[in-house]
């Protein structure tokens, strides 16, 4: 078992992918994009606003940077749904934990409050354990583990 932040997972399995893609092992590249797919899917911020769900943009993220993609579903004084806006999350590693860039329109200031979410979903530590394939403590406000096969 290992203790990372969802960041950190995020990061060394883009980059295992890339080195199983450049050496053609078709296998563990599957293993690493279910992997990411699964974090996708359950463990970035989705709802309150983020209603499309968060995708990590695998062909932009490097060692030094995770890119991901989002909207966000604005609403007017009125309570009613008036337009989405997109957005990039650029994680770059810092001495401190991250630095985060969220591109695209600042509608209604939202630019703060993705960063917020993002900031807070990425730097929650949590331990993955190899042998039953599952993560054992919540990231965000997931509170079961979930299993990755």
């Amino acid at each position: 078992m290992y203790t990372q932040t969802l960041a950190g997972f995020i990061a060394s399995t883009v980059d295992a992918l890339k080195r199983c893609e450049s050496k053609d092992n078709a296998e563990w590249s599957a293993k690493h994009r279910e992997r990411l797919d699964y974090i996708a899917r359950n463990l970035l911020p989705r709802g309150s606003g983020i209603d499309s769900g968060t995708t990590i943009d695998i062909d932009r993220c490097t060692q030094k940077k995770i890119v991901l993609h989002t909207s966000f579903h604005h609403m007017d004084d009125s309570g009613g749904y008036d337009g989405w806006s997109d957005h990039y999350v650029v994680a770059y590693p810092s001495f401190d934990g991250i630095d985060l860039n969220v591109s695209g329109e600042n509608r209604n200031d939202i630019k703060d409050y993705l960063h917020d979410v993002f900031y807070q979903c990425l730097t929650e530590t949590d331990s993955y354990d190899e042998t039953r394939g599952e993560y054992c403590a919540p990231w965000y406000h997931r509170t079961e583990a979930r299993a990755v096969k």
